[in-house]
């Protein structure tokens, strides 16, 4: 897996760093997020539980995939702005089991039949 950055922006307001970044990946599928958030944590020194991917897209007929990142400064930063569903995506988070049915609701008044022709 050959990964470029291919751009970097500071975002002070959110407590992140933004990259736009390329990965190449030969005859081999997509890589797994885990797999490109290990990987990037080592090429820029930030801690692989602060990176998040936001989109990776893989090009059609090409071995490369162009990905979003953001590396934030702190855990509480992340929480705070990452969505939940994102969050899952990158393993940072535990899928919330969804709520159990409401039990069934008492039955109304009994419609009316209609009438019959005779």
């Amino acid at each position: 897996m050959d990964i470029k950055v291919a751009e970097e922006r500071p975002n002070p307001l959110l407590h992140r760093k933004e990259y736009v970044v390329e990965i190449g990946h030969g005859a081999q599928p997509t890589p797994k997020r885990e797999e490109v958030r290990k990987a990037l944590a080592e090429l820029l020194h930030v801690n692989k539980d602060l990176l998040v991917i936001e989109r990776m897209r893989a090009t059609f007929g090409a071995p490369r995939s162009r990905s979003v990142i953001h590396a934030y400064e702190s855990k509480e930063a992340l929480e705070r702005t990452v969505r939940t569903h994102i969050q899952v995506r990158n393993g940072l988070r535990a899928k919330e089991a969804k709520a159990a049915k409401a039990a069934p609701a008492a039955p109304g008044p009994a419609a009316p039949e209609p009438a019959k022709k005779e």
